[in-house]
């Protein structure tokens, strides 16, 4: 990370209803009002696995239907707003995405684009 932020010390920025921030120094936070992108991960994608729970990414109520003991890896996750709120599937030449629940409006479009994209790369 220091080659990448310099060698100066990280600070640390607490946001209200979420955890801490870590950010490189001398560098602007964005606004509170701010959403994270909406993401497509893959099965088995380290940022789920290894920070769904620190980072609440994953919340607990959807945990069965992401990680489930009859499954040897997790399925295809769609974040929306930095948390995952859905699943996607390649069926034939469509990607089909499946939200856990309704999507918020404002995001609905971004949403679309990003299934978009992804279906033009992966067909």
């Amino acid at each position: 990370m220091r080659a990448w932020f310099g060698d100066g010390p990280l600070e640390r920025a607490v946001i209200p209803e979420r955890l801490a921030a870590i950010d490189p120094p001398r560098r602007p936070l964005p606004d509170a009002s701010v959403t994270a992108p909406v993401r497509f991960l893959g099965k088995g994608d380290a940022t789920l696995l290894v920070h769904a729970r620190r980072a609440q990414i994953l919340p607990e109520h959807y945990r069965d239907l992401v990680f489930h003991i009859r499954r040897p890896h997790s399925v295809n996750t769609v974040l929306i707003d930095g948390q995952v709120a859905g699943t996607w599937t390649i069926t034939g030449d469509r990607v089909v995405v499946e939200p856990f629940d309704g999507v918020p409006q404002r995001l609905r479009d971004e949403l679309d684009g990003e299934r978009a994209a992804l279906e033009a790369f992966v067909t």
